[in-house]
């Protein structure tokens, strides 16, 4: 993930990059530790996107001019704009945002017959599970599901469809967004 340092930094990087999404964290806080790594799977599934990582005791007033009054919190920019605000660590509105623009960014493709070859394992099994949901009496086509939310175990990193999968046969995780989100570890930026 790329450090934001500077105001200019940050204004560069949304001019530049089509597609960022941007993780505001404090080293203090409980939650912005732990979601690094899951950001850097998510920056892989979608690779398509620049994750950058801003500290907000080195920028302050860069926090308070993107209105960041909490931590974590990620925005989602993409051609210049803010797309998305999210505060807490829930992974799973991430996801379905960028998910979100991934199909739409498909839909438009394909409206203007533009065909691409799959490129990645990832997109192989989006485009068979896109397959998989047209429904074969009438044609019409489903939306495909967002990919798995990531989640974290004691010792790594585990991918979940349905929220909660077992990292081994004993036991099982749930996803970061449900336990950080509604937990006191969102902080008020400053405390």
């Amino acid at each position: 993930m790329m450090p934001i340092d500077s105001e200019n930094d940050f204004s560069t990087t949304t001019m530049v990059i089509e597609k960022t999404v941007f993780f505001f964290h404090a080293q203090w806080n409980g939650a912005c530790l732990k979601l690094p790594r899951l950001l850097q799977k998510m920056a892989q599934e979608y690779s398509e996107w620049v994750f950058c990582t801003i500290d907000v005791d080195k920028l302050p007033i860069l926090c308070e001019n993107r209105k960041v009054v909490r931590v974590p919190t990620i925005q989602v920019y993409q051609s210049g704009e803010r797309i998305a605000h999210i505060e807490g660590a829930k992974m799973d509105e991430l996801c379905e945002v960028l998910h979100k623009q991934r199909q739409e960014s498909v839909d438009e493709e394909e409206s203007q017959g533009i065909s691409q070859a799959p490129s990645s394992t990832t997109d192989t099994q989006d485009t068979q599970q896109s397959a998989a949901s047209t429904n074969t009496t009438t044609g019409a086509s489903s939306p495909s599901p967002p990919p798995p939310i990531p989640t974290a175990t004691g010792g790594g990193m585990i991918y979940s469809a349905g929220g909660v999968a077992p990292s081994s046969p004993t036991t099982s995780a749930s996803p970061i967004a449900a336990t950080a989100s509604a937990s006191p570890k969102d902080s008020p930026v400053g405390t």
